[in-house]
């Protein structure tokens, strides 16, 4: 509790003095309400020194990393929700990560995935498969999302959304490869966009892999 309070009040103390400037009287109202870590603390505002980057430097690249790298699941989690219509049903949640380390944040950061992405349970694996009737979402290089929809939804009317979907992909690869596979292509296309359409050449591969197993998936739930 100790800490916390040690926070919030850090975090007021500092934002009033940035406030300061812009809104002095408001400023200097709620700074006197605050009391005083020491005796030898300013008596307004006003003469306080204002806040330096020195002073708060207690940034966490590899924390932030690791906050982005969460939230990055949680809206894969939301979004697959959102796409198979989950709107008050809660699904079992399997993270399929690529090795030891992303296993240990994604542990770390459990509750708030379960909490934020409104999961039934969040589970990860590093070398098992998750359960037949998962949809598939990517989330990033390093963890794959599957959700539990087995008995939650309409199979069938599923696959059609997937095939949809994989004939979209494969119009895309078709095309791109028509373009990559012209004989002035690597002369008179910048380097910069040939490298652009391999990474969109990738992406639809995988997508169009994640797709073709997800049909697959559902069609053992029938």
């Amino acid at each position: 509790m100790s800490v916390s309070r040690n926070t919030l009040y850090t975090c007021l103390d500092a934002g009033l003095r940035l406030l300061s400037p812009l809104m002095p009287f408001v400023s200097e109202e709620l700074f006197q309400r605050l009391p005083r870590r020491s005796g030898q603390a300013p008596p307004s505002i006003c003469v306080t020194p204002y806040p330096e980057p020195s002073e708060f430097c207690w940034r966490s690249e590899e924390t932030d990393r690791n906050m982005e790298f969460t939230m990055c699941i949680i809206r894969t989690i939301r979004s697959l929700r959102a796409d198979y219509n989950l709107t008050k049903t809660k699904a079992d949640c399997y993270l399929q990560c690529l090795n030891a380390e992303t296993v240990a944040v994604v542990k770390q950061y459990s509750p708030y995935i379960q909490t934020l992405s409104s999961s039934q349970t969040v589970n990860t694996l590093q070398s098992g498969e998750p359960p037949a009737g998962c949809a598939v979402a990517i989330a990033s290089d390093k963890c794959t999302v599957h959700l539990l929809l087995k008995g939650l939804i309409d199979a069938e009317k599923e696959i059609s959304k997937l095939n949809v979907k994989r004939g979209e992909l494969q119009k895309q690869l078709e095309k791109l490869a028509e373009r990559m596979g012209k004989a002035d292509y690597r002369d008179k296309v910048p380097q910069k966009v040939q490298e652009g359409d391999a990474e969109k050449m990738k992406q639809s591969e995988t997508e169009l892999q994640k797709v073709e197993e997800a049909v697959e998936n559902f069609k053992r739930m029938l």
